[in-house]
């Protein structure tokens, strides 16, 4: 870390607060430069190995990086600022350089990292976030929250470039001297083979993952859920094959991390917990006021790590009442648990009455050989919006007959206006950069013949 940064302040000229575009994979080398930026006094913007070139260069002016540091592996890319390769960089120039380094003095208030979220128009969102954040994002109330322990092995199969697996994997180790599985795995099989041989006590993870696993590891664990929403049927499948509970929890980018605490199966199964310490949550609904329990509406989170975006008018619609917009469709019960139902932009108006995809989709994953499952609202002209669903199955399963169990059970569980008016079974469900459902190439795809077999209801 200490040449990396060396590397940076010497060789490229790195002055406090210009901004590093950080991309790769899961792995050491990518702690290494995150950590040696900070040291460096820059400012850490750590993008996906999956973007593209043009989506980069779309960054790279967005937040006006000097340099970018990228794994040799995906060094498929161009930009208009210098780009360094790692492994192959650090070795060559860290031979000439003494292993140590003066930090650079920060403030708690100066900028340490930029995070990237999507935005629903395309234009990626950048999420400002202080040294101050970072130290709270290890508070030692977040370390008995999670049971990280010196030793500890914790295992992710997410990202390190998000704050999901960044936070779990790069800094709670390096703070309480715990263990990191840090490397890149190429599907679920290979991860939960990992979790059990290198015996993890601590899983990050995520609802696909959960759900596609064939075979869980053996032995209690911590088990932890984001990304997306988890259905009540995933956790309670997870906890029958394994005997460890699967805890649900949400994160927003705007905070960096969780902001709401994951909750045992059987305590509210579906919720994603109570707002975590000294963290507040509040619902609003259309004109701004705040929502009564069990009333759904738009979420808010306010707390120590805060918000700030680099464009003024996406800070503006941001932040409401001192709360941060979280982008998800919500209500808290009466003991202040948070119930999610889907994106406020996914959320689908039919016949006048909102209809949440979640509600659908928990319905659709509900039966044991759909794998994957995804519901959103189409344009239709002449009809109004109109709910269509996708899906895909497990190796075996009888595509006709899963489809007649899942409109009976969608015909006994929702309403008719609820229902999808069209199920696709799909050979494979899109994924976005950052592991989620691309909802949008669903969209697209509506437009277009269909590829996958088509099942009108």
């Amino acid at each position: 870390m200490n040449r990396s940064a060396r590397i940076l302040a010497e060789d490229l000229a790195l002055r406090p607060g210009q901004r590093v575009l950080l991309r790769g994979r899961n792995g050491p080398w990518f702690a290494v430069w995150l950590h040696g930026v900070l040291k460096a006094g820059g400012v850490v913007v750590p993008v996906s190995a999956r973007l593209r070139s043009a989506e980069i260069a779309q960054i790279v002016d967005i937040c006006e990086a000097s340099f970018v540091l990228c794994d040799a592996a995906d060094a498929d890319i161009t930009a208009a600022v210098p780009i360094l390769t790692y492994p192959d960089d650090l070795h060559r120039r860290a031979s000439r350089r003494p292993d140590a380094f003066d930090t650079v003095a920060t403030a708690a208030d100066d900028v340490a990292l930029l995070a990237f979220s999507s935005g629903t128009t395309g234009v990626p969102k950048a999420t400002m976030h202080f040294h101050r954040d970072l130290a709270y994002l290890t508070h030692p109330a977040r370390r008995d929250l999670m049971g990280v322990r010196p030793g500890t092995l914790i295992a992710s199969n997410r990202p390190m470039t998000f704050p999901y697996a960044l936070v779990g994997l790069c800094m709670m180790p390096l703070r309480y001297g715990a263990t990191a599985l840090a490397r890149h795995f190429d599907d679920v099989a290979e991860f939960f083979a990992a979790v059990e041989d290198r015996d993890a006590r601590i899983v990050l993870s995520d609802p696909g993952s959960y759900r596609a696993a064939e075979a869980p590891p053996g032995g209690e664990r911590a088990y932890y859920s984001c990304a997306e929403a988890l259905s009540p049927t995933v956790a309670r499948r997870w906890h029958e094959r394994t005997g460890s509970v699967l805890r649900n929890a949400l994160g927003v980018t705007e905070h960096l991390w969780l902001v709401t605490g994951a909750t045992p199966l059987g305590d509210r199964p579906g919720s994603v917990g109570v707002p975590l310490p000294r963290y507040d949550a509040a619902v609003f609904d259309a004109a701004g006021d705040p929502c009564g329990p069990g009333t759904p509406g738009r979420l808010g989170v306010r707390g120590p790590t805060g918000v700030r975006l680099i464009d003024p008018e996406q800070q503006r619609a941001a932040v409401h009442r001192g709360y941060t917009l979280t982008g998800d469709w919500a209500h808290l019960d009466a003991d202040g648990y948070v119930w999610l139902y889907g994106r406020t932009d996914d959320m689908v108006k039919v016949r006048g009455i909102l209809v949440a995809p979640a509600e659908i989709e928990n319905v659709l994953l509900a039966h044991p050989a759909i794998g994957a499952a995804a519901a959103l609202g189409l344009r239709d002209a002449e009809r109004g919006d109109r709910m269509h669903a996708y899906v895909t199955l497990r190796s075996g399963a009888d595509a006709d007959a899963v489809i007649r169990e899942v409109r009976s059970a969608l015909d006994a569980r929702l309403a008719d206006y609820r229902r999808p008016e069209r199920l696709e079974v799909l050979p494979e469900m899109p994924y976005g950069p950052t592991g989620k459902i691309d909802r949008r190439a669903l969209r697209e795809r509506s437009g277009r013949p269909l590829v996958g077999e088509e099942h009108d209801t």
